[in-house]
């Protein structure tokens, strides 16, 4: 229904004109066509990038020293007069009280026509399976209706520097990330519900390892069906310390090696005895 109401509203033709436009152009046989499109309004800072853009032509067209150093004289003249009429034709006209009324009433429409059904943001970014297609076809039941609202926005805020004047994301569901789809293209990661963390304070705010603070909560639990048992948590081991040796053989003493770590007797040992079996085994060879 809102489609049909949609479709009415531009047709009608007080409006008609701020909606569509003509234009001709050469099909491939050759023969000049004209065909009507949809309007495309430049956005208020695209209007003043044109607006000094001619600005600048016309001051060097009126320069004489500046106009003899233009090659093409034609192209440059081509160029002002597409500039010029690309800023007549596409800046957003002034509304009538009538137009003004038809067109929030057509944005309000075209808005509540693309809202519905549309893909949530974390579908967007999660992409789990169907994803794709359901954005595909919310796409094409809704492409005309998106493009009239982008037209009604521009008519009803010409002067607008908004950068998100016309952007569509701005109305996207946002229900927040609650489950963990393993099969979406991108998972996510554990993330705490809305409810938990209205009471996150609740919960960590209070003392666990106290009596009345677990069998309250055993009870609780109970209540829902749910057994809950609280173990004695076991007490952490400190850290041994690091000790440092010294060894008093000639190749530790020359390049100063320090032996520490938590099993630097165990290697000093090692180390000294393999020093002690190459004295013997010089010692037992004949000289």
């Amino acid at each position: 229904m809102a489609t049909k109401d949609i479709e009415a509203i531009v047709q009608d033709p007080e409006l008609r004109p701020l909606f569509f436009e003509k234009r001709r152009f050469i099909d491939g046989e050759g023969e000049e066509r004209e065909v009507e499109v949809q309007r495309n309004y430049l956005r208020s800072w695209q209007r003043e990038e044109t607006a000094d853009e001619i600005r600048k032509i016309q001051d060097v067209l009126d320069d004489p020293i500046a106009k003899k150093g233009i090659t093409d004289i034609g192209r440059v003249t081509r160029r002002l007069a597409g500039l010029k009429r690309d800023l007549k034709t596409q800046s957003p006209p002034p509304l009538t009280a009538n137009q003004r009324d038809k067109v929030d009433r057509l944005n309000r429409l075209c808005l509540a026509q693309f809202r519905e059904g549309m893909p949530t943001d974390e579908q967007m970014r999660r992409k789990p399976p169907g994803a794709v297609d359901h954005h595909r076809k919310w796409d094409e039941q809704n492409k005309r209706a998106v493009l009239f609202w982008k037209t009604t926005q521009l008519l009803k805020h010409p002067d607008s520097q908004d950068v998100d004047l016309c952007n569509v994301e701005r109305f996207r569901p946002s229900p927040g990330t609650r489950n963990l789809n393993v099969d979406a293209q991108i998972p996510g990661v554990f993330a705490l519900s809305p409810e938990a963390k209205d009471k996150y304070d609740e919960v960590f705010d209070k003392d666990w390892r106290a009596k009345e603070t677990q069998e309250d909560f055993v009870k609780r639990m109970a209540a829902q069906g749910i057994q809950v048992e609280f173990k004695r948590a076991r007490p952490l081991r400190a850290p041994r310390e690091s000790k440092t040796y010294d060894c008093s053989c000639s190749q530790c003493q020359t390049s100063g090696r320090i032996w520490t770590g938590p099993m630097a007797a165990a290697r000093l040992k090692r180390h000294q005895n393999e020093i002690a079996r190459e004295q013997r085994a010089q010692e037992a060879t004949p000289a």
